[in-house]
């Protein structure tokens, strides 16, 4: 795989042949939602995780999505 499908903590990142494949279980069937969720919630927490210092547009990214995350957690908290 390229450098460039590395994140900084050497992680690899999806590409697009193979960017839908953890939606699927081991036999290509959609995953239940409760493992879909888990996954997503694995990803999403993976990429908050990894160090971007060096990378303005992804330590934007990050922010965005600590701030849809909050935006999210209080509609749940509100309207449960």
């Amino acid at each position: 795989m390229p450098a460039a499908a590395y994140g900084a903590s050497g992680t690899a990142r999806p590409t697009t042949s193979d960017a839908g494949d953890w939606l699927l279980d081991d036999e290509s069937k959609p995953l239940p939602l409760r493992e879909l969720c888990a996954r997503l919630h694995a990803r999403i927490q993976a990429f908050l995780d990894e160090d971007v210092a060096d990378d303005a547009r992804l330590r934007q990214v990050q922010a965005q999505t600590r701030g849809s995350l909050g935006i999210l957690r209080t509609a749940l908290e509100r309207y449960r």
